[in-house]
């Protein structure tokens, strides 16, 4: 009892961005161009990244499928469609603004 107690206030978020010629864009904001910012600990910061809520599989799947359909494609010899962007899935789990795991799942551009 005492770990679910510990828990009880976890929060579950979910971005989605990728890396296009150099710059970034936010998969589930619109496309809005990122920054990244370095701190004086030389710790990376993505600025006006989207971090949805999420409270169930089927909202989680659902990010996937709207990142994913506005994520820049396009044809090449081998496939119809191919994609020409790095893109990063983070999922965080945080309680307030105290961060107990992150984990990043990356897909390379034409992989």
């Amino acid at each position: 009892m005492q770990a679910q107690k510990q828990f009880s206030n976890l929060k579950i978020t979910v971005s989605f961005f990728e890396i296009y010629c150099g710059r970034l864009f936010d998969l589930l904001n619109n496309r809005n161009e990122l920054k990244l910012r370095e701190d004086n600990k030389q710790n990376i910061h993505i600025v006006g990244l989207e971090e949805k809520p999420i409270f169930n599989p089927q909202e989680f799947m659902q990010v996937i499928y709207d990142g994913s359909n506005v994520r820049i494609t396009s044809q090449n010899s081998t496939n119809a469609e191919s994609s020409r962007s790095h893109a990063i899935l983070q999922i965080v789990l945080k309680e307030g603004k105290k961060v107990f795991g992150k984990i990043s799942f990356i897909d390379l551009a034409g992989c």
